[in-house]
């Protein structure tokens, strides 16, 4: 049986001006929509999701994460995204016994895969100083073999 995916897409508004800030950084256009993932979760749970006007934004951080990616994705650049509603929608999941593979939980947004460091030092540390609106949470059954599309 599979696991349990749970992400908080951004809202229209915000997708449109984070796909300006990607291209702007040089990195190409993300095709899907950009989004937090909260719960990635090999282990089945029945997780409810939360009141809407629970969800709110989150604003950036002052720095950039480098993450290693999981299915070969490489090098990504993602940024920290602190909204109390991702916060609170991982630890729900954990008390219903989701699983984890990482030391802790970092809610962020990952904007580009599969980069080379010299991709990003003088970009990383350009802040696009807006705000990040969520909307509600997607449920859906986890996909271990799941890849970014990107636009050429």
């Amino acid at each position: 049986m599979p696991g349990t995916y749970v992400e908080f897409p951004v809202t229209a508004r915000t997708q449109e001006k984070m796909e300006k800030y990607i291209v702007e950084l040089g990195l190409p256009k993300p095709k899907y929509r950009l989004h937090a993932t909260t719960v990635y979760s090999k282990k089945p749970i029945h997780y409810t999701k939360m009141d809407p006007a629970q969800v709110g934004y989150a604003t950036w951080s002052a720095y950039p994460l480098l993450l290693k990616g999981h299915n070969d994705l490489g090098l990504c650049l993602a940024l920290y995204t602190p909204a109390n509603a991702l916060f609170r929608s991982h630890e729900a999941a954990l008390e219903l016994g989701a699983t984890w593979d990482y030391p802790q939980f970092l809610p962020h947004i990952t904007l580009a895969y599969n980069l080379q460091i010299g991709d990003l030092l003088e970009k990383i540390l350009i802040s696009p100083g807006f705000p990040i609106w969520f909307d509600s949470e997607n449920v859906m059954e986890l996909d271990e073999d799941w890849k970014p599309v990107r636009s050429s």
